[in-house]
């Protein structure tokens, strides 16, 4: 965990989640973090929050998503978010989001390609500048017995 001035802080955070298949189309989910209420206590007044967050994902197409999403954190109020994700071609998608409490718009695209994932995203955050994100996933299937 990362604190401002001090640097870094191992702490162990418990995570719990899962998601369901609530038909062909719909799928929920549900995930909290820092279930075991780890603290800074020792080092700051600052806490890690508890958070909890439900959404929903519905595919009206193979090609096409739209997810929405709630998170409840201990440290601030309900926040919403939307999104939606359009597949163009078997190795390109583009998203768009919205975080609904700042109002905050995000936008990306991900690449694929055999086996390679390449995701890139832009955010402007208020009152801190520009986020761009890179990540890079390599897929491995499984080998039959």
């Amino acid at each position: 965990y990362y604190l401002d001035g001090l640097g870094y802080e191992g702490k162990l955070i418990l995570r719990a989640g899962g998601k369901a298949q609530l038909g062909r189309q719909l799928q929920f989910a549900m995930a909290m973090e820092n279930i075991n209420q780890a603290s800074l206590r020792e080092l700051t007044e600052a806490i890690i929050p508890v958070r909890l967050r439900v959404g929903l994902n519905w595919a009206p197409s193979n090609e096409l998503q739209l997810m929405a999403e709630i998170e409840q954190r201990s440290d601030r109020r309900l926040t919403p978010y939307l999104g939606t994700e359009y597949q163009m071609r078997d190795w390109l998608w583009l998203r768009l989001g919205l975080r609904g409490d700042l109002p905050q718009l995000t936008g990306g695209f991900g690449l694929a390609h055999k086996g390679w994932h390449a995701d890139l995203s832009y955010q402007q955050v208020t009152g801190l500048g520009t986020h761009l994100r890179l990540s890079i996933k390599r897929v491995f299937k499984a080998v039959k017995a």
